[in-house]
């Protein structure tokens, strides 16, 4: 059983260094720091309070994109020839992000030393996830490394394409929002108070809706109110990621998700998408199927479909297919499930998972279209509501004054 833990060390030359590395023990984690010639300042379980802070403030974030990156790279390398302790150094040195680079030469110093490139890399399994491990050792099995880095990549732009695709279409209406929400604030906050002045002044009685209005705004008015807000806002963020990790909680809003108008239809094709996606890449990959679908499981970000692969899994193992469970809970369409079992009967169940993939990718952009394209008038028609109710409850009373004074 490893564990990760998060170090900062020095080189000879006094270069510091931070990573994260899996071990069987503290003791044997020191021990491969020591034999790259690392002096280590800290050595901490991540998972401990400072193993978090240290992991949160001090390093980097690898992005999936320097990742289809340095996997293109290498198989360009070689399948040009060159041996792959040369192109592990290449990499190192243009590789731009620094916890990626550590992540590389310790890699690179497993090499170094006789060990699998699949062995080196699951030691790093925060920074390379444990699918890329799995299909790199079958390849290394198999003799077809280059083809398996290919894999890799194209997988890792896939997913690049798709997270484009999904903020692209979110971007316009999560601006139109903020501006709404910053627009209504401002209203709140310095319009009202002025016109609550004036009426308080005239003794002048007011509708509900108006003296609600005024009341938000005083709220609003008060520096301390915004940064209590703030507190709340931030403490609740962090119940609802802590609850998120828990399993039956996860669940639950994914199971939501799943049932939300426009919503559902994207996220349930994401989710299918990157299954078909993943599985498919690993099976090509030589992986056999047991293995790929634990793999798939701990990337597909969803509770409902990581629970229903632990099903198709148990089903496999007791001699059944893969499409006959998949049926059970209606979480896959027809369409998905007619023709794995037609990859399954033909034994090309790989070719056909990739083939799926890309239908349910051109699927989610055409939801996602959709679904932009929906959310645009909402969102406008929301926003006049708002300002308008605003608007009519100074208006209202204003006319109402004027005409008394008449």
């Amino acid at each position: 059983m490893t564990s990760a833990y998060v170090y900062a060390a020095r080189t000879r030359l006094g270069r510091s260094l931070r990573g994260t590395l899996e071990a069987e023990s503290v003791e044997h984690a020191l021990a491969h720091l020591h034999g790259r010639s690392l002096y280590v300042t800290s050595l901490e379980p991540i998972d401990s309070t400072r193993g978090v802070v240290r992991s949160f403030v001090f390093l980097g974030r690898v992005d999936r994109r320097s990742l289809a990156i340095l996997f293109r790279s290498l198989a360009t390398m070689v399948a040009a020839g060159v041996t792959l302790r040369k192109a592990l150094a290449v990499a190192i040195d243009t590789c731009a992000n620094e916890r990626l680079r550590e992540a590389l030469e310790s890699i690179a110093s497993e090499v170094e030393s006789g060990s699998p490139l699949s062995a080196a890399m699951e030691r790093r399994g925060r920074e390379f996830s444990r699918l890329f491990a799995m299909m790199i050792r079958a390849a290394e099995t198999a003799g077809s490394l280059e083809a398996a880095l290919l894999r890799v990549a194209d997988l890792l732009e896939r997913e690049g394409v798709m997270r484009a695709r999904i903020y692209a279409a979110l971007t316009y209406p999560a601006i139109v929002a903020t501006a709404s929400v910053g627009l209504v604030l401002f209203l709140l906050a310095k319009t009202m108070p002025s016109f609550a002045a004036m009426f308080a002044q005239l003794h002048f009685p007011l509708p509900r809706s108006t003296a609600f209005l005024i009341a938000v705004g005083d709220v609003l008015g008060q520096p301390a109110n915004w940064w209590g807000g703030l507190a709340v806002l931030a403490a609740l963020a962090c119940i609802v990621h802590r609850l998120r990790s828990l399993p039956a909680v996860r669940e639950r809003f994914d199971l939501v998700a799943l049932r939300l108008p426009l919503v559902g239809r994207v996220v349930r094709g994401v989710h299918i998408a990157r299954f078909a996606r993943t599985l498919g890449t690993m099976l090509a990959s030589g992986v056999n199927v047991e293995a790929a679908l634990g793999a798939t499981r701990d990337v597909l970000g969803s509770g409902v479909y990581a629970r229903h692969v632990d099903e198709i899994g148990t089903s496999i193992r007791a001699g059944g297919s893969i499409a006959s469970v998949m049926g059970e809970r209606g979480f896959f369409d027809p369409l998905f499930m007619q023709l794995i079992r037609v990859g399954e009967e033909t034994g090309s169940l790989d070719q056909m998972l990739l083939r799926l993939a890309e239908h349910h990718e051109r699927a989610v952009e055409s939801a996602l279209s959709t679904a932009s394209d929906a959310l645009e008038p909402i969102l406008i028609v929301m926003l006049g509501a708002v300002v308008g109710t605003i608007v009519s409850s100074i208006l209202v009373p204003l006319y109402s004054l004027i005409g008394s004074i008449k």
